[in-house]
């Protein structure tokens, strides 16, 4: 498929919108599990400002549309890629920002791994991730209009 109409397909409202919610979700399983098993103080969250940036996620979008378009299975693999990239992120975002993380080469190196070898997302994940994706859908629908999805198509073409 020509990576023009896999954009405009990805950049359709509706699969944004989907997009956004599913990695900003993922990114938010993945800090939380995260946060549990270092030992961080769950209060102390806020303070570490961590949340997704948007158009990280749209530039990841054309990373991986650029890179696997070609693929047989390319819809699996976009999904795949964008989920490894939300954990990948929040577990980068977590030890850059957290400066008192004990063995931070270490912690990142162990959870990395677990990501990349599809050890880390549990079926419990899974199935809170499958309970909150309505209201996380229900959010980015707020914020991503139609003209903004165009604007953001256009965008992505001219950048390919």
């Amino acid at each position: 498929m020509r990576k023009q109409d896999i954009i405009a397909n990805k950049f359709k409202r509706e699969n944004l919108i989907n997009i956004m919610a599913a990695y900003q979700l993922y990114y938010q399983i993945t800090l939380g599990e995260i946060i549990e098993k270092s030992g961080f103080e769950k209060e102390k969250i806020v303070d570490l400002n961590l949340d997704i940036d948007p158009e990280n996620v749209l530039n990841i979008m054309i990373e991986v549309i650029n890179t696997f378009r070609k693929e047989d299975d390319f819809d699996s693999i976009f999904e795949d890629n964008m989920k490894i990239n939300a954990m990948i992120h929040a577990l980068k975002d977590f030890t850059l920002k957290y400066d008192e993380l004990n063995k931070k080469e270490n912690i990142y190196d162990v959870f990395y791994e677990k990501i990349m070898n599809d050890q880390f997302f549990t079926l419990s994940m899974q199935v809170f991730f499958s309970e909150e994706l309505k209201s996380r859908i229900d959010y980015w629908k707020k914020l991503i209009s139609n003209e903004t999805a165009k604007e953001l198509k256009q965008s992505a073409l001219k950048i390919i």
